[in-house]
């Protein structure tokens, strides 16, 4: 499951859980992850800049997909 949204037009959110079956991560037979982006825009694309972000990625997750 996915869920992205841009609560603000400087600031978007996202919120992935996913599931990896027979990896055996951690000796489970299915893993079960989920984590949390937030972005925030500091500035926008001009004619000759390109846009910037800053934020974090995975923040409430184990770390494998970050």
């Amino acid at each position: 499951m996915n869920l992205q949204a841009q609560a603000l037009p400087w600031v978007s959110v996202a919120f992935r859980y996913t599931e990896t079956q027979d990896r055996n991560l951690f000796n489970f037979g299915d893993f079960y992850d989920r984590n949390f982006d937030v972005r925030f825009r500091l500035w926008q694309e001009g004619r000759y800049r390109p846009a910037v972000a800053v934020g974090l990625q995975d923040l409430a997750g184990t770390g494998i997909y970050s």
